[in-house]
């Protein structure tokens, strides 16, 4: 199935081919091109800069061979991003059309939603994610609160350091938007791994409690 990227801008509507030539806002040039956020925004990311020691690489976006990293695209839905979800956690049964409206709405959701991956271009599938979350506070004098979540990599593929080029690029992101803390949830066993990113338990402050709904899951 194939989604053609138009959208409505002061009465006329646009193709992306034509977002460019018209000098569209990046919003809806992106909005256009069927990325989930603004590609540009990854130009802050400065491996030297790492927390923990990563490979470093000539171009960050491009961190192998016919690897590619980049923001979400709409039409990763053809390209395995929901079977990469699954080694992760449960997925459910969701259709093209079901993915389509999830991702307009986070789409549209500006300065909310960051979900990066990495596509193996030779293969054409995606074979690494993880998500950055942007809550908007009134505390903090009307602050920014960061949460990185679904980091996963294809098993295929782990072992490359991929993981942590996710993840380092979202944490130096959450730090360029002006997030005050971020933060992630993990498993006891891998609190040693996040841990050389910066992250740390807080002294009185590192208990995590959920309370599950099973008949909406």
């Amino acid at each position: 199935m194939e989604y053609s990227f138009s959208r409505e801008v002061n009465g006329r509507n646009f193709r992306s081919s034509e977002a460019v030539k018209a000098g569209l806002p990046s919003k809806a040039q992106y909005y256009v091109n069927g990325d989930i956020f603004d590609a540009s925004l990854l130009k802050c990311i400065d491996l030297r800069k790492a927390k923990c020691n990563i490979r470093q690489v000539e171009n960050v976006c491009q961190p192998g061979d016919g690897l590619v990293m980049r923001p979400l695209h709409i039409t990763d839905v053809n390209k395995g991003y929901l079977k990469l979800l699954s080694q992760l956690t449960e997925v459910g049964d969701v259709s093209h059309d079901d993915f389509v409206e999830k991702f307009r709405l986070i789409q549209n959701r500006t300065d909310s939603y960051y979900i990066l991956v990495i596509e193996d271009t030779y293969m054409k599938i995606i074979v690494g994610t993880c998500s950055l979350v942007v809550e908007h506070k009134f505390i903090h004098s009307c602050g920014l609160r960061g949460r990185l979540e679904d980091l996963v990599v294809l098993r295929e593929y782990r072992s490359r350091q991929l993981g942590k080029l996710l993840l380092e690029s979202l944490r130096q992101l959450a730090k360029h938007l002006r997030c005050y803390k971020v933060s992630l949830e993990c498993k006891d066993h891998l609190v040693p791994y996040y841990e050389q990113f910066g992250f740390q338990k807080e002294e009185g402050n590192s208990n995590f409690l959920v309370q599950r709904f099973p008949s909406i899951a």
